[in-house]
């Protein structure tokens, strides 16, 4: 009974933030957004995710896991998902980690990740 009590308030404490910092859900449109931690850009993200599907561009492959982790952590959080149903709705697109034009393939769980984000 803690955990839905507590879990209810990070829900309620999260959109009220994300209200006041003028991300209302239901925020529309492309925009940019600067000098965020990544944490914060992954609440952004999470917010705007509520009402549409977005796509998140990172410089480098380690931000894809921080990114997906931070947005994972916050979908939950805002809209009260099971684990099981994060997974499902918020996947990394990792880069194939090789250079296209020499003819190696990518590593098969990175070629399965981009797969299972693809489909």
């Amino acid at each position: 009974m803690l955990f839905a009590t507590t879990s209810l308030t990070l829900q309620a404490l999260l959109k009220s933030a994300a209200s006041r910092a003028g991300l209302g859900f239901g925020a529309s449109g492309a925009g940019s957004i600067s000098g965020l931690s990544p944490a914060a850009q992954a609440l952004v993200v999470a917010t705007v995710a509520t009402q549409t599907p977005v796509v998140v561009v990172v410089p480098h492959d380690a931000d894809v896991e921080r990114m997906t982790a931070d947005g994972r952590f916050f979908a939950a959080a805002l809209e009260g998902l099971a684990p099981a149903e994060v997974q499902r709705r918020i996947l990394p697109f990792p880069s194939p980690e090789v250079d296209p034009y020499r003819g190696i393939a990518p590593h098969l769980d990175v070629a399965s990740a981009r797969a299972r984000a693809l489909a």
